[in-house]
């Protein structure tokens, strides 16, 4: 069974943001480790799905690398909602 450590995934992913995803910076391994992370959750915590709620996430992960966990782009779902409103 997978190890969900909740403090040191969140940390992890703190730090990733603010020293890597702030300044464009995004990396293969940055990107493995979320998706390891994802499936962590999946697998301990049961999520259905993942929410991207952050702007600058769908830029690291998307749809397509995870075949079992959908991926939720907040910019997009808003975006999308606000055209349907407007149009």
């Amino acid at each position: 069974m997978p190890y969900w450590h909740q403090t040191r995934h969140i940390s992890f992913l703190h730090e990733r943001y603010m020293g890597e995803f702030v300044k464009g910076i995004f990396s293969d391994d940055t990107k493995t480790a979320l998706l390891e992370i994802a499936r962590r959750l999946k697998e301990c915590k049961g999520i259905e799905a993942l929410i991207l709620g952050g702007t600058e996430l769908p830029l690291i992960l998307e749809e397509a690398d995870s075949s079992d966990i959908p991926f939720l782009d907040t910019t997009r779902i808003h975006v999308q909602a606000a055209m349907k409103m407007l149009f």
